[in-house]
């Protein structure tokens, strides 16, 4: 009896030790749990969540699907704003440590970096690169009170998000507390391709050379298209315009390969390229607001004229007058004949060439955008930042157009081909 007691007072010995070691570790006293378990869930703060000892049984099971993040940083002198990524994501500037913000307060600094799970808790601010979070995403869901939550995005919402990350990760989706994105509403407005393009003023002693920029250009409209699933329509867009214009394509999705791989930027290649061509097709895979890509930056750098669809006011990015919009026509029948006109024009075609030949364009460095979050948390320091839950908030219906929508007046044509699965 005496050896049934001694046992039992030590098995319960045992598992109090287990527990105060749990309770004591990085996991911290006050996790948060999924959102359907939460009384309040537009109240981050820890002071109102139980803590994991007093959660049900399925609760903790479904903290079990996330993994520890392994992104953290150490603190810094008093004073210094710290910015932590989950590790989502790759910046060369996250590699330097602190990061050079020159226009900052001296006291007001960044320590960038990559680090183990174990000071989770301890960092002021983390990081994630939505596109990349999927089951295998090292994070954990532990939300400390005070600590901020970037919501980082620089694809479409119509491709942020495949079934994994929109049907799973309810934990994660509510809790951000600052977006980094290139919509205007973002806290921070940052656009990997960003481009501002302006007409240098006529200058009587600098006058261009009188070059026929149509001489050579023996084929008519270049498409270099890698992504050969349904986006959004532009490929039957394409079809309808190849009936009244030549069209060539290459890429994965075309006859023509050249340039290797599109990873492997061969941007010299693909620009020569595009000069054999008296136009440049710069059509995006999503009709999103504020959404276009490296296309036509790549072919208002060559002596083509861009051919550009997307739900984006191209004025605000490129110089009117240097680029060609798709919705600017009524068909693509009708924009087949603009082109075909235009490209017997020596007058006309070079007009386009020569006014980008007068253009100023400027982009802004990867690294000032985190220069900008430094200041932002610094500046919002002690103040409580809730935004809806992300897969709404930077979801299709709210940030895209349905291609039915897009092209109504535009391709009126192709609109009965769409299926239903792809409207919204």
């Amino acid at each position: 009896m005496k050896r049934v007691s001694i046992a039992a007072v030590a098995f319960v010995g045992f598992w109090l030790v287990c527990l105060w070691t749990f309770r004591s570790s990085n996991v911290g006293l006050f996790p948060v749990p999924p959102m359907s378990h939460r009384q309040n869930h537009n109240n981050v703060n820890s002071h109102n969540i139980k803590g994991f000892s007093e959660m049900s049984a399925e609760v903790q099971e479904s903290r079990s699907a996330f993994k520890l993040g392994n992104s953290v940083t150490k603190r810094t002198e008093k004073g210094h704003v710290i910015l932590i990524t989950n590790g989502t994501v790759l910046h060369t500037a996250f590699k330097d440590g602190i990061q050079d913000c020159p226009q900052l307060p001296p006291n007001v600094k960044c320590n960038l970096s990559y680090a183990s799970h174990e000071v989770w808790n301890q960092s002021d601010a983390i990081v994630f690169r939505a596109f990349h979070v999927d089951q295998a995403s090292d994070l954990w869901d532990y939300h400390r009170e005070g600590q901020k939550w970037i919501f980082e995005e620089h694809e479409s919402p119509m491709k942020t998000w495949n079934p994994v990350r929109r049907e799973n990760f309810d934990a994660l989706w509510d809790q951000f507390n600052i977006t980094i994105l290139y919509t205007k509403d973002a806290s921070i407005q940052f656009y990997m391709y960003s481009i501002k393009c302006k007409l240098r003023p006529e200058d009587e002693n600098v006058k261009l050379a009188n070059e026929d920029y149509l001489r050579g250009k023996e084929r008519s409209v270049l498409w270099m298209v890698g992504n050969c699933n349904w986006t959004m329509g532009r490929e039957l867009y394409v079809d309808e315009l190849m009936k009244y214009i030549d069209v060539d394509i290459f890429g994965a999705c075309g006859d023509h390969v050249v340039c290797g791989n599109y990873e492997d930027g061969q941007t010299n290649c693909i620009e020569h390229l595009m000069n054999k061509y008296k136009y440049f097709l710069s059509f995006e895979n999503s009709f999103c607001e504020g959404y276009y890509t490296e296309k036509a930056i790549k072919a208002h750098r060559a002596m083509t004229i861009p051919v550009v669809m997307g739900l984006v006011n191209y004025t605000e990015l490129l110089t009117p007058g240097t680029f060609i919009d798709v919705r600017d026509y009524k068909s693509p029948k009708l924009l087949a004949e603009y082109l075909k006109m235009v490209g017997s024009d020596p007058k006309l075609y070079n007009g386009y060439i020569n006014r980008k030949r007068r253009t100023e364009c400027s982009s802004s460095s990867k690294d000032d955008y985190l220069c900008q979050l430094c200041q932002y948390l610094y500046e919002h320091e002690g103040q409580t930042e809730i935004l809806p839950n992300m897969r709404e908030y930077w979801g299709r219906e709210k940030r895209c157009m349905s291609p039915d929508k897009f092209f109504k007046g535009v391709a009126d044509d192709i609109i009965p081909r769409f299926t239903k699965k792809r409207l919204f």
